[in-house]
């Protein structure tokens, strides 16, 4: 959908739509210590142990990134994603891998207040 997107806008327009910030490592950092506090404060809270399932999250979801993302590029000759540090295969990133042990946990308490 995004490599969609950006071919109809490279169509119309000269300039991509490109967001260009540099982040130095100490902003990263803060980033990557938003789910990890999050984790902390829930198994304080709830008693519950989600250290394991955030594990696990964090690697299937840093997995499907590292496929997809080569996925993308080999077909479509064009990279999704374009990380400056810590890259890990050019196709993701180490500080990407806490928001997904983040996002996993979070989709199981969404699933969880829905009843599913």
């Amino acid at each position: 959908m995004e490599f969609i997107f950006y071919r109809v806008v490279n169509k119309f327009f000269k300039n991509p739509v490109r967001i260009h910030h540099r982040f130095v490592v100490a902003e990263q950092i803060s980033f990557i210590s938003i789910p990890i506090w999050g984790l902390v404060a829930l198994i304080i809270k709830s008693n519950t142990n989600y250290l394991g399932l955030f594990i696990y999250s964090a690697l299937v979801g840093t997995c499907a990134e590292y496929l997809v993302g080569r996925f993308a590029a080999s077909v479509f000759r064009h990279k999704v994603y374009s990380y400056s540090y810590a890259k890990l295969g050019s196709y993701t990133s180490y500080f990407s891998i806490p928001f997904w042990g983040g996002a996993g946990v979070l989709f199981y308490l969404i699933g969880q207040w829905v009843h599913l």
